[in-house]
This record gives structure tokens, sequence and C-alpha cells, in this order.
């Protein structure tokens, strides 16, 4: 059996990772915005082999590469948990969700947690032929609202964890810190403070921080954020707690807007981000800004703030996980700060 590192590893995206046995499988198949080689490292002929892909969650930087996946041969099964499957901008031609599954598949025995990063977010840990493989998939201890499993114990002869903020070594309190410190100062110059965010995961999360510390301020968001709002009963995934936010209408009263589009290259936020900036508003970017996207134009041009907002491990958080487990090797992903040694490892 062998692990063939096809992305995610000395880079940040397409994230991707082949188990070669007898019945091959990925764990994600992810994309990589703006790069020369946005897809993993996969031959034509290792992806007709492919019986099964794992998704740890459905941001596209772990599941972008499906379709592309299909158009070179992959006919196998996709599987995830229920609410990653939903979230995918496309139906996959064969899919299982892990709920109806009894952590075996195809003579793949496998244990899966949430992972702490969204809804529908999971590590798994695979068992096969005597061997211990760990994923985490994007994993955080931090979260505010997500429910996770905390990866304790484990002996993993293999395991793959997520260090997407490198030697960046502010402590999750301290980007919160850093984050409400500059909101309850650009409130004193701003009507609008805009906060573009992915459709699933960290705008949940900051709801809840800005909530608890600014009561008094009103948020906002779009039709989908605030959808998402109302399956916060669901405690599979989320952690008990109420959250307030209003449907945003042009004209309303409007401290805090959450627009579910983190790049703004959909023409409806933009524009709506455009006025709110015109009319002497300000917006904020807590994540990755992507090559030549309108967020990234907008940090340069200095109209944007970029601000992180942790839903993932640096890397002391990642050497603490590893010593509260036993694992033969690890290997850092999601960050190019911290370089892979070799793509294919014998396990």
């Amino acid at each position: 059996m062998r692990l063939k590192i096809a992305g995610g590893c000395g880079e940040h995206g397409r994230n991707c990772f082949l188990v070669d046995y007898t019945a091959p499988f990925l764990v994600d198949c992810g994309v990589r915005a703006g790069a020369e080689s946005p897809f993993p490292d996969l031959t034509e002929n290792e992806i007709k082999r492919l019986e099964y892909v794992f998704l740890t969650h459905s941001h596209a930087d772990h599941t972008g590469a499906l379709p592309w996946l299909y158009e070179r041969g992959f006919s196998g099964v996709i599987v995830a948990a229920a609410p990653a499957l939903e979230q995918l901008p496309f139906k996959p031609k064969y899919s299982i969700a892990l709920k109806k599954l009894n952590g075996e598949i195809g003579g793949i025995k496998f244990t899966h947690g949430r992972s702490g990063h969204c809804q529908g977010a999971v590590w798994y840990e695979f068992n096969i032929a005597g061997k211990k493989l760990l994923f985490s998939g994007d994993y955080t201890e931090n979260a505010l609202m997500y429910q996770c499993d905390p990866i304790r114990g484990s002996t993993a002869d293999i395991a793959v964890i997520d260090c997407a903020y490198g030697y960046d070594s502010r402590s999750f309190t301290e980007c919160c810190d850093e984050i409400l410190s500059a909101v309850s100062q650009m409130k004193d110059l701003h009507k609008t403070i805009v906060f573009p965010v992915p459709k699933y995961g960290r705008g949940i999360e900051l709801l809840r921080l800005f909530n608890e510390n600014f009561p008094d301020l009103t948020c906002c968001g779009d039709e989908h954020f605030i959808t998402q709002l109302n399956e916060l009963s669901e405690h599979r995934w989320f952690k008990a707690k109420k959250l307030y936010a209003k449907k945003y209408t042009p004209g309303v009263t409007c401290d805090i807007l959450f627009l579910s589009d983190p790049q703004l290259n959909n023409g409806y936020s933009r524009n709506i981000t455009e006025s709110i900036l015109a009319g002497g508003g300000a917006a904020v970017m807590t994540g990755a800004p992507e090559p030549d996207s309108i967020s990234q134009k907008l940090i340069i041009s200095g109209r944007m703030e970029l601000l992180r907002f942790p839903v993932h491990q640096n890397y002391s958080e990642y050497t603490a996980l590893l010593k509260q487990n036993k694992f033969g090797r690890a290997i850092p992903f999601h960050s190019a700060e911290l370089p892979v040694v070799g793509k294919i490892i014998e396990v």
C-alpha cells in the first residue's frame, strides 16, 4: 500500500491524497485557485482505477476537482457526510452518506469524527491491512459554533494533519481580539461593515463572535446566510446557541453585513459591496483571498481590510495535536510554508 500526495502539501489548495491499495481511493479532490496546475497530480490510469472518493467537507479546495475527475474516467462512489453531499454545487453520479455506512465500504474499514470546520466537516481514520491512516481534514478545536470530536489517542502509521496557518503564532483568542478591536474602531467611522464569507463555515462563527461582543449592533445576512441560521438546531453539527441576524434589505439599518461569497466574484454581492463602500462603509476579508478575485483587488487597493479569523490549525496547534497521539509519521498539509518531503510514501 502506498500514499500519494496528489496536492495540498507545500501549497494552499487542491487538497488530494491517493491511497493505492486493492480498492484505491482518494481523500478529497480539490482545486487550487489561480494556479497554473489547479488540478490534482493524478494520472488517467490512477483515476480510472479509483473506487471511492472520501470527502472531508464541501469547500472547493477539497471538492472542486470532482468534475475534472469525472471527465477523466472516474466512475466510483463519493462518500461524505450528508450535509457535505448536499452542499456540493453539482450532484455526484454515485454517492453515499456516512450515516448509511457502518464504518466499512468495499472492504475499507474506517471511523470518522467531526472536525469543527463547518457543517458536514469530518476527519477519517482508515484501518487497512493492519495499517492505520488518519486524515484530519480542515480541523480546529477552537470552533465557536461547530462541533469537533478531538483526535486523541490515535496510533496511526501515517497522519495527514491540517497546518494551514503555518508558522503564524497568533492564537485563536488573539485573532478574535484583533477582529473585535478593528470592528469597534471601524464602527466609529463607518455605518456598515461588509464581511464576505464562505457559504458554509466561517460566517456563522463570526456571527456568534459579534452577537456576544457587540449585542447592540444589527447583523444582517443575504438569503443563503439566513437559511443557515435555520439549521442551527441540528446539534449533530452545531453547538446549542441562539444567534441573531436579519435578512439584508437595502435601506434597512445594518451594522454588519454577511455576504455568502468570499471572493465577491458574484455580481450581486459585488454590487452591494461597491455600493456600501461608495457610501462610506467598510469591508473586511477574514480568509484567504484568491488570485485576481474582487476581494484580492479590494485588499490591494486598500479598500478592504484583511483580518484572519482562524478556522484551521497553526504549527503550534499542529505539534500539540501530535503530542496527544502516536503517529508513526505526521504530514502537515494546507500550507505553502511547510515543504513536503516526497510525494509517494510506502505505508
